[in-house]
């Protein structure tokens, strides 16, 4: 009984030790400061140097004009001319290689616009 629970002392250090969950959890930060347009959180959370390509249009922003995009959403959303209704990570797939990561996922966001 005691070396059960020791072992589970382990895995459940060794669970909070993974550098994956860190990275879920920031992802996870990114998708709401996405959704609320929060400038300041998504910049803190860019790595150096940024760009960002949109999956649709194929457009490529470095890090001060994808900001300054973001910033415009914060004004629809506040002005109400657009409604985020759903923001989704679907199949994220984290693969630690040093001190990086690679991250894989779908989003699936709805909203209405105008």
């Amino acid at each position: 009984m005691g070396q059960m629970l020791i072992l589970g002392m382990i895995l459940l250090q060794t669970m909070r030790l993974d550098p994956s969950d860190d990275v879920r959890a920031a992802v996870e930060k990114f998708g709401q400061a996405y959704v609320a347009a929060d400038v300041e959180v998504l910049g803190s959370l860019l790595a150096d140097p940024y760009l960002h390509v949109n999956g649709g249009s194929g457009t490529v922003l470095d890090e001060a004009s994808w900001l300054a995009w973001i910033e415009t959403r914060r004004e629809a959303l506040d002005d109400g001319s657009l409604v985020i209704e759903t923001y989704e990570v679907e199949d994220l797939v984290i693969r630690m290689r040093r001190d990086s990561a690679i991250v894989l996922g779908i989003v699936r966001s709805t909203g209405v616009e105008n």
